[in-house]
């Protein structure tokens, strides 16, 4: 019984000696070959082309004038950012928050951003040319000579949104809300308004040449001294046509 005792008593030393042996050894190894800081530096951190920065949180930072062309922000927190002339074309905005962002002059060609919100945002100056903008919020956002050529604003909300002057030809905003929204003098051409509720808003001045508002709600809408000829407009009743 002593010997049995003696023995499990001297394998429990062995092994303790050997858990301590094992612990050193893995000390003096962290120390020689510390872990390479490219592996454990945070992805948000990484403003470069084609970085993957989903999920990040960079809401109030200054990204001025950054290529971030064709990275993939799908979620970013970027209210308050700003981004003035940065380059986010081809990038994927899928659902990220651009709450009072500043984005003047920036360039947001071919970008996808479904989803996003870009609320009081301001879109100066902008090149938004193809921009995939389907189910967008832009309430208070500001478009002062932005360019949205061909985008895709498909149920977008552009509620109470200036945007006079803006050039929107051949833009989708067909199932767009844009009740009270100011488009004078805006280049609509090819424009799709199909769908889209148009109450109250004012296309004073608007090059509208071929513009389809089939379907659309035209309630008080204002058509006066516009341009071109569109189609899916009606002829009678109260609605003055151009």
């Amino acid at each position: 019984m002593k010997l049995l005792v003696i023995t499990c008593f001297s394998i429990i030393i062995i092994l303790s000696v050997l858990l301590v042996i094992s612990l050193y050894n893995t000390y003096q190894s962290e120390q020689i070959f510390p872990e390479d800081e490219s592996i454990t530096l945070d992805k948000c951190t990484n403003l470069n082309p084609g970085a993957p920065l989903s999920g990040c949180d960079l809401h109030g930072m200054d990204l001025q004038g950054l290529d971030l062309s064709g990275t993939n922000l799908t979620g970013a927190n970027l209210n308050h950012a700003n981004l003035t002339r940065t380059n986010l074309s081809y990038a994927i905005l899928n659902g990220a928050d651009l709450n009072r962002a500043n984005l003047n002059g920036a360039d947001l060609t071919n970008t996808e951003m479904t989803n996003a919100n870009f609320d009081s945002a301001n879109l100066s100056n902008a090149n938004l040319h193809g921009a995939f903008l389907y189910s967008v919020w832009f309430k208070g956002a500001t478009f002062t000579g932005a360019n949205l050529t061909n985008a895709d604003l498909r149920i977008a909300y552009l509620q109470v949104v200036n945007l006079n002057g803006v050039n929107l030809s051949g833009a989708n905003l067909s199932g767009a809300d844009l009740f009270l929204a100011k488009l004078n003098h805006a280049n609509l051409t090819n424009a799709d308004f199909s769908r889209a509720n148009l109450q109250r808003v004012g296309f004073i001045g608007a090059d509208i040449t071929n513009a389809d508002f089939t379907g659309a709600n035209l309630s008080d809408t204002i058509f006066t001294r516009c341009i071109g000829t569109p189609f899916g407009i009606p002829s009678i009743g109260t609605l003055p046509i151009c």
